[in-house]
């Protein structure tokens, strides 16, 4: 073989052996060593590169897969916020199945039959001097007088509600539902929360369950 020349097998088993570079000299053996070199390079390049390459592809999955957790997780939390809220829509629902007529007759007759009661109860020796109840264009006062508060209790027309406005516990809505008015924020009905209050200030037990609308098993008539 020619002074300065290379076969190709002699490259296979110098690139297996780099020791052989001493076999050749001159031009030859610059040649073999650069291409040995940039062969070595090549194959380190590309190791560094595919490991590089996983590493990010493993970093992308897990970012990927921590994010579908998350917002599987989000989405989860929100669908069971909706049914919660759905739950308690259709457990404290206000929405009135009266109609404008039966509202009126029914919301009078239990005014009235309250405004009754608080009258008996003033008649009593034991009722202090500024006891006083009125009752008016659908608005009952009773002031139970000997510094006890002032109730007034209202029709509200346009929700078809009766409004109570307490010294004790303050303002309510109440619904007519099932025969009788609650407060569906609480589940208490009016007429039993009368009962409580009233009996506490006056000092002896006070019923007002016993009226027309007056609890849970009352009765359109």
């Amino acid at each position: 073989m020619a002074a300065g020349t290379l076969d190709p097998g002699s490259l296979s088993q110098l690139i297996r052996t780099p020791g052989q570079f001493r076999h050749f000299d001159g031009k030859g053996t610059v040649s073999a060593m650069i291409a040995f070199r940039r062969i070595r390079f090549l194959k380190n390049f590309s190791v560094r590169t595919v490991a590089f390459y996983s590493v990010v592809s493993s970093r992308s999955s897990l970012i990927l897969s921590a994010s579908r957790r998350s917002h599987v997780g989000l989405l989860s939390k929100r669908l069971q916020l909706d049914q919660r809220r759905i739950s308690l829509t259709r457990a404290f629902s206000t929405e009135s199945t009266l109609d404008e007529l039966s509202y009126h007759s029914i919301a009078d007759e239990t005014l009235d039959a309250i405004a009754e009661l608080f009258d008996d109860l003033g008649e009593s020796p034991s009722s202090p001097a500024d006891y006083d109840v009125q009752m008016s264009d659908g608005v009952l006062t009773v002031n139970l007088g000997a510094g006890r508060g002032t109730y007034v209790i209202n029709k509200q027309s346009p929700n078809k509600q009766i409004w109570l406005s307490s010294p004790t516990s303050g303002p309510k809505r109440y619904d007519f539902k099932d025969g009788s008015w609650i407060y569906t924020h609480d589940g208490v009905y009016l007429h039993d929360l009368l009962s409580s209050e009233i009996s506490a200030a006056l000092g002896h037990e006070v019923d007002f369950t016993s009226l027309t609308y007056g609890g849970a098993d009352g009765k359109l008539s």
